[in-house]
């Protein structure tokens, strides 16, 4: 190893991580799995609570937004499609604007429909007002373009990745 390549190595192995900043991914990540287990298990109340409050006024309401989950969900069902599971991994991106705090939360998304596994690549930005105590979280399919929209203070900084194809496996 040239002696360039090695000192490199040391400074990068020897760089600060700022804990406040760990502790808010950390922080982030748990809430996000917490929301998106209530999903699968259809908790929509606990959805609905960890639910950006911009996204609730945009789906008409708490109530509203309760019912369109419970139809969807019902909807599939009919159709034979149901959630198998939700990988949450960890923050990628963490940004802030004003006294806000953004951080981008990738998920792999597992369905499974008639004969058929899909496996899914998304994400959620999660939103905290408070330094990283407390996360709201939109999903990340309308596209950047729209999530602007409701939230325009969005960071510029979090990377909101292309929606890859659908991964469709035998069952």
């Amino acid at each position: 190893m040239t002696a360039r390549l090695l000192l490199a190595c040391l400074l990068v192995g020897c760089a600060k991580v700022n804990p406040e900043e760990l502790e808010m991914r950390k922080a982030a990540k748990a809430r996000a799995e917490a929301v998106q287990a209530a999903l699968v298990r259809g908790d929509f109340d606990a959805v609905a609570d960890d639910t950006h409050p911009r996204v609730v006024e945009e789906l008409g309401g708490r109530g509203k937004m309760l019912a369109t989950l419970a139809a969807t969900l019902d909807e599939m069902r009919a159709e034979g499609a149901e959630f198998r599971r939700v990988d949450v991994h960890d923050v990628t991106t963490l940004a802030r604007a004003g006294k806000d705090v953004y951080v981008y939360v990738p998920i792999d998304v597992e369905m499974k429909v008639p004969g058929r596994l899909v496996r899914t690549r998304g994400g959620l930005i999660g939103v905290s007002p408070d330094g990283g105590k407390t996360w709201t979280f939109v999903d990340t399919s309308p596209g950047r373009a729209e999530i602007k929209r409701m939230i325009p203070e969005l960071p510029d900084a979090i990377d909101i990745p292309a929606k890859g194809r659908p991964k469709v496996m035998e069952d």
